[in-house]
């Protein structure tokens, strides 16, 4: 079975190719891509259901297998994952699995490029399969074999890139794909002490795709949540209504995880689902009776905690009832909210009477802290005007609330027998299961509390409640339907792994060989004809001294350091014009391999030569280090990160590196994009012409009257000296065209950005000391320049600007080193103004030299969000503190600060003018 990888590239290869055929109109009937997109889902083994086996031997090794090529792809991942745990590995991980979920879509963006094709591919049964194979491999139990089959994978790496996944997933929209697969495991994945860990770690997932980043710091820093995280918890609690037969064992895992110690992601997390579950569903989302039923009979009393002699309420059930009765009395809620909505807030006010009387009430009083809420919202309903509903919901709190809370029985005998408060009551009691454990306790309350004609009713209205009908009113009617289970039970049987499931494994002679293997590929030739991965490896050998005698002499290892370092910059200058082709892209794949040892070479390599040559071979080794971030960013970065951070470099080594992740930055993000020659969409014949026509001539030289030696001398001088002979005219046409161009840094910046901030805390820069502002101003410097490259990608700027204003904000303020704090608040500028879309202030030359941009304020662009302007309002009272305290790099930040005001004013002056234009017109 070929892998994932291959199949994606030999598909959008194949979509492609079609697109870009010539099509006549009698072909134009044959749809040669939804045959493709057919054979696709065939290989990709959609339509079969998914089959994870999971292996242990006595050894405490596991092995996973999977049937589905999306399956083994997420195992390769994972066993492609080092024990180094660097961010940038993290940022690789992120984006193969990125890879993976948008598939779908990156396959209809190549199927709309053709007109006449449509896209057919079943891109949900795709996310099905996705949501299936990580589902499995999280809840799957490892079965004990003395032959284990499969691939082992370190299981924490596996869960790792199954969180990345997930994570993309949910930040996708498909959570109610997930639930739905979730809902669909057989019962025996829901049990043990296996499945609550899991589930914790699914939680986690989902908890951190719904986090919302912020400007503040990160000790100050709050986590909030999306709406994803609301949803998510309302579809799971809708899964344990639906399946009854789970709902202990989650409602179970969700008590373990909020009760578990305390920690700062657990205690956030923790603090997250108490609050969306036992807060946003019964206040906000309007629960369904069953739900409401559920949250306060028998989850809230798992997680309740231990009250204190204070209180007899815990703090998690004031929490609870306190937002919950707010509600209630909320005066607007009432008379503007939906109906449903105050409709629905019946259900979680009366199971919260019911629990106060049950649970916390052993004196039979209600708490004093809500008896005014509660109150003030009968009046409300009872005095409202939008329909009998409200008056009915009010008439059956009190009723309620005079049953199990009012002591005197000349206060709730009037109450009871008033025959509308009291069929109220009975009406709602009439819906509960016989099971509950509150009719017995309101019928207690009541009989202890009525009279005996009044009490009699109640009897037999409660010896009804046997019967197995009237159904809940918000279940589905689906009592008296077979459902179909045969396509799912077969779909779950074949998912189960009871038994091993036995997988052909590959041959050593059939693996994939080394990514390095082949030394030349079909496109790999330049206009000269030179082999570039040919060309790459006889200098890598020259450089590192693959095949060197032990016994070389000094100025042999010159000779060929200086050959290799010349071999390699002309092949890179070369393919440096074809930036983002797919010559440059299977270059840079091959070459990956070499950057872990070619990399650190470089940066060791003694150069013994006269000042000027030396000079010229260290600006060649600058350029092909910045040539190798150029062709494989994930990989160099990868490297590099760990390099900058080394101890057995010295200064201008590690400042000579940083500068040279900045240069790749600035190369990527100004790419220019080749045209398509009119030649592309000719015919053979004609393409034959255009290129005769685009042949060197040159102008006829005389040779009969000169003799043998001066004819060769012109032979090889001919045409070099002429001006309106060969292609000048062409040239010169082509050096007046408009350029295009494109910004590649954007799918990478969060790796650039990885490379210096793996380690994010107050002594970031602890590791170079005070005497080294070097290397710290050249961190910034690369800094800045990355996030000047990123402005026009604005999906990625502003979401990158803001998760790491953190840290530029945290060096203007404590590093100890001033010219660090000057250079911090100069990089705080351009990371502001990238966030905000504004062009950079500074533009640096390739000289090295900053040159003011005069132009760098296109107004209509400007986006002052709230988190900006809350982190301006941050620098201006940080800046306002330095300046009174006399802080030497006081006038600095005032300088900055001032910038940044610069732009909000402008900004403002700029559309107070535009009205004033407009109003101008409108007068005339």
């Amino acid at each position: 079975m070929a892998d994932f990888t291959s199949i994606v590239r030999q598909v959008l290869h194949e979509l492609k190719e079609t697109s870009n055929t010539v099509k006549i109109f009698s072909d134009r009937g044959k749809n040669l891509t939804a045959d493709t997109l057919a054979q696709l889902g065939e290989t990709l083994k959609m339509n079969e259901p998914v089959c994870v086996s999971v292996q242990d031997d006595n050894s405490g090794f596991k092995k996973y297998a999977c049937t589905t090529p999306v399956g083994k792809h997420i195992l390769a991942i994972a066993a492609n994952i080092d024990s180094s745990a660097s961010v940038v590995q993290d940022q690789i991980t992120e984006h193969q699995c990125k890879l993976l979920v948008s598939f779908p879509e990156r396959l209809a963006n190549v199927v709309a490029e053709n007109q006449y094709s449509t896209f057919l591919f079943d891109a949900t049964l795709y996310w099905e399969r996705l949501c299936d194979t990580v589902l499995l491999f999280n809840f799957s139990k490892a079965q004990h074999t003395n032959n284990c089959e499969g691939v082992q994978v370190d299981t924490m790496h596996l869960l790792n890139v199954l969180k990345v996944v997930t994570v993309s997933l949910l930040r996708r929209g498909k959570s109610d794909i997930m639930m739905r697969r979730l809902g669909a495991l057989p019962k025996h994945f829901f049990h043990g002490d296996h499945f609550c860990e899991r589930f914790v770690r699914l939680m986690e997932a989902v908890f951190e795709a719904s986090k919302q980043a912020h400007f503040s710091l990160k000790s100050q820093r709050r986590a909030e949540v999306s709406n994803l995280w609301h949803r998510w918890n309302s579809l799971l609690l809708h899964l344990i209504e639906k399946r009854t037969e789970i709902k202990a064992a989650i409602l179970s895992a969700i008590s373990v995880l909020i009760n578990a110690p305390s920690g700062n992601n657990s205690t956030q997390l923790a603090n997250n689902m108490f609050e969306t579950i036992c807060v946003h569903q019964l206040s906000v989302a309007g629960p369904t009776r069953t739900i409401a039923r559920t949250i306060i009979r028998d989850f809230l009393p798992t997680v309740a905690g231990a009250a204190d002699a204070k209180s007899a309420l815990t703090h998690r059930e004031q929490k609870c009832f306190t937002e919950l009765f707010q509600k209630w009395e909320n005066k607007e809620f009432v008379t503007s909210a939906d109906l449903s909505l105050n409709i629905g807030l019946l259900h979680p006010v009366m199971y919260a009477l019911l629990y106060l009387h049950k649970e916390k009430s052993a004196e039979g009083r209600f708490p004093d802290a809500f008896v005014g809420a509660l109150l003030n919202g009968v009046t409300i309903r009872l005095d409202s005007t939008r329909g009998p509903e409200l008056r009915n919901c009010a008439m059956t709190v009190a009723a309620a609330y005079a049953a199990l809370f009012v002591t005197s029985a000349d206060g709730v005998a009037p109450l009871l027998q008033d025959a509308d408060f009291s069929a109220a009551l009975n009406e709602w009691m009439k819906e509960e299961p016989s099971t509950s454990q509150y009719v017995a306790t309101m019928s207690t309350a009541t009989q202890m509390k009525m009279p005996v004609a009044v009490e009699l009713g109640f009897e037999v209205r409660v010896s009804s409640l046997a019967e197995p009908f009237p159904l809940d009113p918000d279940e589905e009617y689906h009592f008296f339907v077979k459902q179909d289970q045969h396509r799912e039970d077969k779909s779950i049987a074949a998912r189960t792994i009871d038994a091993p499931v036995p997988l052909l494994q590959l041959d050593s002679t059939d693996a994939p060989l080394p990514s390095f293997g082949q030394q030349k590929y079909i496109k790999d030739e330049l206009d000269e004809h030179v082999s570039i991965l040919s060309s790459i490896r006889e200098c890598y050998n020259a450089l590192v001294g693959v095949g060197r005698s032990p016994n070389a002499q000094l100025h042999e290892v010159q000779e060929a350091t200086e050959s290799g370092l010349r071999g390699l910059s002309d092949a890179f200058a070369k393919l440096r014009q074809r930036i983002g082709s797919d010559l440059f892209s299977v270059v840079g794949r091959e070459t990956g391999p070499l950057l872990a040892v070619l990399l650190p070479t470089l940066i060791s390599l003694s150069i013994h030569a006269p000042e000027e040559q030396k000079q010229h071979l260290v600006q060649l080794r600058y350029g092909i280090m910045v040539d190798l971030i150029v062709l494989n960013p994930p990989l160099a970065l990868n490297q590099l990160g760990e390099m900058v951070y080394r101890s057995n470099y010295g200064i201008y080594q590690r400042t000579e590196l940083i500068k040279a992740i900045g240069e790749a930055a600035s190369v990527l993000s100004h790419v220019e994009v080749a045209p398509v020659h009119a030649a592309s969409n000719m015919t053979g014949d004609e393409q034959v012409t255009v290129t005769k026509k685009l042949k060197r001539v040159y102008p006829p030289i005389p040779t009969h009257e000169l003799s043998s030696d001066c004819r060769t001398s012109v032979v090889v001088s001919e045409g070099k000296r002429t001006r309106r002979w060969g292609n000048a005219v062409v040239e010169r046409q082509n050096r007046t065209r408009p350029k295009q161009y494109s910004n590649l840094l954007g799918d990478v910046a969060g790796a650039f950005v990885a490379v210096f901030l793996n380690r994010l805390d107050a002594d970031y820069f602890a590791f170079f000391q005070e005497v080294d502002p070097y290397t710290p101003c050249a961190i910034l410097d690369s800094l800045t320049t990355i996030f000047q490259g990123i402005t026009n990608v604005r999906h990625v700027a502003a979401e990158l600007s803001e998760k790491n204003f953190d840290f530029f904000f945290a060096v203007c303020t404590r590093h100890p080193n001033l010219s660090v704090r000057k250079a911090a608040w100069a990089a705080v500028v351009e990371v502001m103004r990238t966030w905000c879309g504004v062009a950079p202030l500074w533009i640096r030359r390739k000289d090295g030299e900053r040159i003011l941009n005069r132009d760098a304020a296109p107004y209509r662009s400007l986006v002052f969000t709230k988190a900006w302007l809350s982190a301006l309002e941050v620098l201006q009272h940080t800046c306002r503190e330095m300046v009174q305290k006399n802080d030497p790099c006081g006038r600095t930040a005032l300088i900055a600060v001032s910038t940044l005001r610069d732009l909000v004013c402008d900004r403002n002056d700029f559309h107070t003018m535009l009205a004033r234009v407009e109003d101008h017109i409108s007068g005339e």
